[in-house]
């Protein structure tokens, strides 16, 4: 955990709900892919508590870019940051995606939905950098697709869901089970995330978990979720710092 600042080098609007944000930093920002930075919004104290913000992908050693869905006060007020603002944050924090031990030739399958490309999009350039040549990705969105374009050297598929009236998990069981994955890593909505893991249950399957944090470093509980202990118990894990990156078969998802 380290205290930093980031210069806003850039923000751009994707559509009417999602912007991007390049940070930019005195030393080298050095990252894993799923990890995220907390982040002081506003100088006052409204809102109060720092919002936690996926890394989306690497621009240069210094630079960073933030792909971030409006969805209340505070995102709304980093979309109105100006330019040339430095942004006090926290970060990187938690564990993110692991791609060690894997087969270079061998299929991953990648699994987005909505605003969860957004740590995607790193996993994918990572992965591109590290020469792994068979990357599926696919991503679902309920409406007005975006970020085709990042998914470069990948065989890519996006949804529509409300257009093709069909979720981005109904896509993959009827047309890309059949190739032999290694791994398949996904970030989304939960139901989406459960259902990833329902159909991939028998190969590992690493999902980005999202759940609101108050600190952001594990001290104040409240992003705890349920995780398998054994047959018939279960403990509590913090998806600040034990998290957001599970393996599909620790996580309980409850109904």
């Amino acid at each position: 955990m380290e205290m930093r600042k980031g210069n806003i080098k850039k923000i751009e609007m994707i559509n009417e709900e999602v912007f991007s944000m390049v940070l930019e930093f005195e030393n080298e920002f050095v990252f894993k892919p799923g990890q995220f930075i907390n982040i002081k919004v506003s100088e006052f104290d409204s809102p109060l508590l720092r919002r936690p913000i996926s890394i989306s992908r690497k621009i240069s050693d210094k630079e960073i870019e933030l792909l971030i869905k409006i969805e209340g006060i505070g995102t709304s007020q980093l979309k109105e940051k100006m330019i040339g603002t430095k942004l006090d944050l926290i970060g990187p924090l938690g564990n993110g995606f692991d791609i060690e031990n894997l087969d270079k030739e061998k299929p991953i399958l990648i699994v987005g939905g909505g605003i969860g490309i957004a740590p995607l999009r790193g996993l994918v350039q990572e992965l591109v950098e590290e020469k792994y040549k068979n990357i599926i990705v696919v991503n679902g969105f309920r409406e007005n697709p975006y970020g085709k374009a990042d998914f470069k050297n990948t065989q890519y598929y996006e949804i529509d869901e409300t257009k093709l009236n069909i979720f981005v998990t109904d896509y993959i069981n009827e047309n890309l089970l059949e190739s032999d994955y290694q791994r398949v890593y996904a970030c989304g909505p939960k139901i989406m995330l459960k259902k990833v893991y329902e159909i991939f249950n028998d190969i590992p399957v690493q999902l980005s978990m999202e759940e609101k944090m108050a600190c952001g470093i594990g001290v104040c509980l409240g992003c705890a979720i349920k995780i398998k202990k054994d047959l018939f118990e279960y403990t509590y894990k913090k998806v600040c710092v034990d998290g957001p990156v599970f393996y599909g078969n620790e996580v309980i998802f409850d109904e």
